[in-house]
């Protein structure tokens, strides 16, 4: 086997694949193409599905996402119980299953007086819009009388009786300026400053 030169007649260096200098003959092959037809789209989709799905961080993004799932049922599944008598009856049932008649007793006492509690509970929500319109003309006095004290120190530390007033008359603004009533824009007429400070 005859050594090749490192170098071209002009100085160059040889690359490997190109001996001597010489340039590469095309290669021209012969043949069929086997299956080179491209797969149909759903099978195409599969692939790229499966791909996507066994990378490292998928899996770790859709680990977590499960997390969140899960711990939603477990959160659903602690609030119907706390609001039913799902986890009394379970335990009533595993402890006859035992033949644990005691427990089984123990926790039928307490099943009963969830009951009651929960009857109170919803007693009480019916009654609690009355409690509050009862309570509603003393919440409005106390917000007025805290207005008005307000006022009272604004005015001593401005030394203008007017400012007694002032809060109340900004509450009332603001309620007439809300959202509930309309557009604001045309309504709301805040005092300007040179105005409001006038003694």
């Amino acid at each position: 086997m005859s050594e090749m030169p490192d170098t071209n007649d002009d100085g160059r260096r040889n690359l490997p694949a190109v001996p001597g200098g010489r340039e590469a003959a095309p290669v021209i092959l012969e043949g069929e193409v086997v299956g080179g037809a491209s797969r149909p789209a759903p099978l195409r989709a599969v692939h790229v599905i499966r791909a996507v799905a066994r990378h490292e961080r998928a899996r770790a993004a859709g680990r977590n996402a499960a997390y969140v799932g899960i711990g939603a049922a477990v959160i659903t599944r602690r609030l119907w119980e706390s609001r039913s008598i799902a986890r009394y009856e379970r335990s009533i049932r595993s402890a006859e299953a035992a033949g644990d008649h005691e427990a089984a007793l123990a926790w039928d006492v307490q099943r009963v007086k969830f009951i009651k509690d929960r009857h109170a509970r919803r007693a009480d929500l019916v009654e609690l819009p009355l409690k509050v319109a009862k309570a509603a003309p003393g919440i409005a006095a106390g917000f007025l009388a805290v207005l008005i004290v307000t006022g009272v120190l604004m005015a001593i530390a401005s030394k203008n009786v007017k400012e007694v007033a002032a809060p109340v008359r900004t509450v009332a603004q603001v309620v007439s300026c809300s959202p509930c009533r309309g557009s604001c824009c045309s309504c709301c007429t805040w005092p300007a400053g040179p105005a409001r400070t006038r003694r």
